[in-house]
């Protein structure tokens, strides 16, 4: 059973409101939310998911961040307005499965009101915990393990094969790894990063000359697309001589 915290403390300091000039108001200005946490060791390494929430309207944005040496620092940028009151609905996914649930996580909920500036809110962990702030991840998508698998990669045998997991409509890589060619094959696993709706790739190549870095003529370098997905997918490669030295970019 989770132990339950009955104290809670939320410092909320607001930074240098912008000076109003020109004719704008505060009314027409947007500020900046940097949400910071310390004192979160029992958490350590853990993802924190955490929801930007405009009271009566709904979630804003939701983010992700690890908690390291205890603490953790995320920005909402540009999306506050004066005078308008806001919740921060947080979790810590203690059973790593992506979801919100609070009979398994730990789940808080920060309250924000009355902005008229960047605001900076900052918390320790002493925090009780809230669970309805769940609902602010409800239609959260899952994000799915890949499993990059390689055959037929006699040719380079012993060598390392480096592989990039990106997302194909942003060119952005999301996770990476590699693995050593043995008997021919090799594998890769690339967890949590794949989210239905998008499209994404592997690029990968064998480290041929060994020096750890993606170099076209010097290695050998490809890319595959990643086939539709629901669930945790496996994508499963053959070796070829259909290079393409441009996936080099994701390394």
């Amino acid at each position: 059973m989770h132990s339950r915290f009955v104290v809670w403390s939320a410092l909320l300091v607001a930074l240098a409101p912008l000076a109003c000039g020109g004719g704008d108001g505060l009314s027409d200005r947007t500020f900046d939310l940097t949400f910071r946490g310390t004192g979160f060791d029992s958490h350590e390494g853990e993802e924190l998911h955490v929801a930007l929430v405009h009271t009566g309207v709904g979630v804003l944005a939701r983010e992700v961040v690890v908690v390291q040496a205890g603490a953790f620092e995320l920005s909402f940028p540009g999306l506050l307005e004066a005078d308008q009151d806001y919740s921060v609905d947080f979790y810590a996914d203690e059973n790593e499965n992506g979801e919100c649930e609070p009979t398994d996580d730990h789940v808080y909920r920060l309250t924000l009101s009355g902005v008229d500036g960047d605001e900076l809110l900052e918390t320790d962990h002493l925090l009780p915990f809230a669970a309805e702030a769940c609902a602010s991840f409800a239609d959260e998508a899952r994000k799915f393990d890949l499993t990059f698998e390689g055959s037929g990669f006699g040719p380079h045998e012993g060598q390392t094969v480096f592989a990039a997991l990106v997302r194909a409509d942003r060119g952005e890589v999301v996770a990476s790894g590699s693995d050593a060619v043995a008997g021919g094959a090799f594998r890769v696993l690339l967890p949590g990063e794949l989210e239905p709706g998008h499209d994404y790739r592997v690029d990968y190549y064998a480290d041929v000359d060994g020096d750890g870095a993606c170099a076209d003529g010097a290695d050998h370098v490809w890319e595959a697309a990643v086939p539709a997905f629901d669930g945790d997918a496996l994508l499963g490669v053959t070796h070829s001589l259909d290079f393409r030295p441009e996936a080099c970019a994701s390394f």
